[in-house]
């Protein structure tokens, strides 16, 4: 690949680091003047497809590290509500000045319940959208395959599939094209 005098080759760090910024930012100028990069250059960038996984990575990154957060706080929430449910609320004996535990009233419990039920649906959607997400990806890449094989067929070609899902082009001779057999 040829560079233009002045242009220097950018490192995908440099890049991804493009990309954060500019997804923390939103700003391609900011990112150019923080970054010391011309400014026409990012604007490329931000075009090229790379740009867009980078996007991608780093948005599926920060929910990751947001749901693990979330998560480690839902199980110490759930180990002090199950202490609750157990044992009971605490509360001051006003006679003796004695914290005592008493039982978690009905409606308290029934809410936790609703609450805990709730959330177990809404995962099960969640669960149940992202595998009907994947089925239709798989679906739409083997109607790209069926497509590419008709395509393939009507050029007087044949595509063959390997179990690790390669794609072969073979050239098809019907036996009207074959050469005569010399005997």
């Amino acid at each position: 690949m040829s560079r233009k005098k002045g242009q220097v080759a950018r490192s995908d760090k440099t890049k991804y680091e493009a990309v954060a910024l500019y997804k923390l930012v939103g700003s391609l100028n900011t990112v150019s003047t923080m970054m010391g990069i011309p400014y026409d250059t990012i604007k490329k960038w931000h075009i090229q497809d790379w740009w867009k996984d980078y996007e991608l990575d780093i948005v599926q990154s920060n929910r990751a590290k947001s749901n693990a957060k979330i998560q480690k706080i839902a199980e110490k929430a759930m180990v002090v509500v199950e202490d609750r449910l157990e044992s009971g609320d605490y509360q001051l004996n006003q006679k003796t000045g004695n914290l005592v535990r008493i039982p978690v009233k009905a409606d308290v419990a029934n809410k936790i319940l609703n609450d805990a039920l709730t959330r177990e649906e809404m995962n099960e959607r969640l669960n149940q959208d992202v595998k009907k997400a994947l089925t239709e990806e798989k679906m739409a890449d083997r109607l790209l395959k069926i497509q590419e094989s008709f395509k393939a067929i009507r050029l007087g070609r044949t595509l063959m599939v390997t179990s690790e899902d390669e794609v072969i082009d073979v050239d098809v001779v019907s036996e009207s094209q074959e050469p005569a057999s010399q005997g």
